[in-house]
């Protein structure tokens, strides 16, 4: 489910292990939020990064609103 939900397609599994690439992540956390095994978690200072970054947050809402109509 958390490989689905990455906005960003920043989440691969390897050896059925999350695999989160950096280059790719931009710390939305909808990865965290949304992992029913809580493999995936963000350190406060990366969630922050939401708030930091306009772009972040706006494909995070668009994202979450397209799938929920």
């Amino acid at each position: 489910m958390c490989v689905d939900r990455c906005p960003f397609d920043a989440i691969t599994l390897k050896d059925n292990k999350a695999k989160v690439d950096p280059d790719k992540c931009y710390g939305c956390g909808v990865c965290s939020i949304t992992c029913p095994a809580e493999a995936i978690k963000l350190h406060r200072e990366e969630r922050n990064e939401l708030f930091k970054n306009p772009a972040v947050l706006q494909n995070t809402i668009y994202r979450d609103n397209r799938e929920s109509n």
